[in-house]
């Protein structure tokens, strides 16, 4: 007989070895306590330890962005990441930062904090482009909510970090629709004074890709290519064409039911980069997607 502390006794027969199935165990700590008894009544009782954690419902690729929160927004402080969770709780992933190579992230843990969180920090300091880095991750693993965020910092600067599970299959049905869409990008808070619009081209693929090109309001072009959430929330992230790494177009945006986006992007431009707007730009802009 073989009592697994959950649920009732589950009777199990055999000389040498018994087995016996237990399935849908939620996430927790459990002791495993085996009870066997011979023909003249005569038993032993051994017991095991074991954990069932709850990476396996987290699993996934996400992708997300840092933007510096303390400082302006500019090519050296803010980016995006991605990285790929394991049933294990293996994660592998990597930073961009627009001046800069991009930066992995070997594989790595998440520490289990309660069947709650999982939670990585780690700080950098050999091989990277700024003197030390420091990250620190929370991953949502009981709230359903698909999200990790946490905080990428250093030296004067830190910038928030949030990070959204892609989804992996859309459908006329979910949000966003597969389809063809047109973004206007409409210049908010702003250091200069531009007041004409951007613009880009979004196509939404069925498994949960989205590739998306445009122009800003200096002429410059930039594309990239990005995974939406479940949520229908996904990142924007891309360096224009021609700024050689010292500008940024990101924010997130998020789609609604009805078929629109709406949103909030960062636009930094450098100094001296360009045929236009050559004193640089710094660009809160509105986005409306049609």
């Amino acid at each position: 007989t073989t009592s697994f502390g959950l649920g009732p006794l589950l009777a199990t027969s055999g000389t040498t070895t018994w087995s016996a199935a237990v399935s849908n165990l939620p996430p927790d700590n459990y002791v495993v306590e085996a009870v066997a008894t011979n023909a003249t009544g005569l038993s032993a009782t051994i017991s095991e330890r074991f954990f069932i954690l709850p990476f396996s419902e987290a699993a996934g690729t996400y992708t997300g962005l840092f933007i510096c929160s303390n400082s302006p927004v500019t090519a050296t402080n803010s980016g995006c990441i991605t990285f790929t969770l394991m049933p294990s709780g293996l994660f592998t992933g990597k930073l961009v930062f627009p001046a800069y190579a991009p930066f992995p992230i070997f594989s790595q843990f998440f520490e289990n904090i309660g069947f709650a969180f999982g939670y990585y920090s780690n700080t950098f300091t050999k091989n990277i482009p700024q003197k030390t880095l420091s990250i620190a991750i929370d991953l949502d693993l009981s709230g359903g909510t698909d999200v990790a965020f946490g905080t990428i910092s250093s030296g004067a600067w830190s910038s928030e970090l949030i990070c959204y599970r892609a989804a992996t299959k859309l459908s006329a049905n979910t949000t966003p629709a597969t389809g063809k869409y047109m973004l206007n990008l409409q210049p908010g808070n702003q250091t200069n004074g531009l007041s004409t619009n951007g613009y880009a081209s979004l196509v939404v693929g069925n498994s949960g890709v989205m590739a998306l090109s445009g122009a800003l309001p200096d002429n410059t072009t930039f594309s990239q290519s990005a995974r939406v959430s479940t949520n229908g929330i996904w990142p924007i992230f891309a360096v224009p064409a021609g700024d050689r790494n010292k500008g940024v177009l990101m924010g997130w945006e998020t789609n609604s039911a009805s078929g629109s986006c709406s949103g909030q992007l960062y636009w930094y431009k450098a100094p001296h980069i360009g045929a236009y707007d050559t004193g640089g730009i710094g660009v809160v802009s509105n986005t409306l997607l049609n």
